[in-house]
């Protein structure tokens, strides 16, 4: 699956079409609090006003698959 192909099926990265809509800033700073290590997820949820530390978890998936990709198409 391309790189591109991904991006749309996961929307991990992109504004959400359903429900709430969080913006790109959002996300990745969400996901860099998490990853410091200063905070929990369930903390950042709160902090970032995310119902479910389930939808922070998905975009980290997102992003580690994406950069496999990237990795995987330099060759």
């Amino acid at each position: 699956m391309g790189i591109q192909l991904y991006k749309m099926w996961c929307k991990g990265l992109n504004n959400a079409t359903t429900w709430k809509k969080y913006s790109k800033e959002l996300k990745l700073s969400a996901i860099r609090n998490y990853l410091s290590g200063s905070y929990a997820l369930r903390e950042v949820a709160r902090k970032y006003e995310i119902p479910s530390d389930t939808t922070i978890r998905r975009w980290i998936k997102c992003i580690i698959v994406i950069e496999k990709l990237r990795i995987l198409s330099r060759g």
